[in-house]
């Protein structure tokens, strides 16, 4: 029993550790791209700039002809 409740300790670690991963990179980029349009990356602004990325995502996924 010990056994499994290690082995899944470990898993859910390790899948924390990479979603945290994810997510800094993806606010290093939006804080990147934000100076680069002369914008502080706040909360706010990273919010926006996610939304706007998806959406760009999203057009670029499922052009309109």
């Amino acid at each position: 029993m010990a056994g499994l409740v290690i082995g899944a300790d470990n898993a859910l670690l390790t899948h924390e550790a990479e979603r945290r991963q994810s997510e800094h990179a993806i606010r290093r980029e939006a804080r990147i791209d934000l100076a680069r349009r002369g914008l502080i990356g706040t909360e706010t602004e990273i919010a926006k700039w996610r939304a706007e990325r998806t959406r760009q995502l999203e057009e670029q996924a499922n052009p309109t002809s």
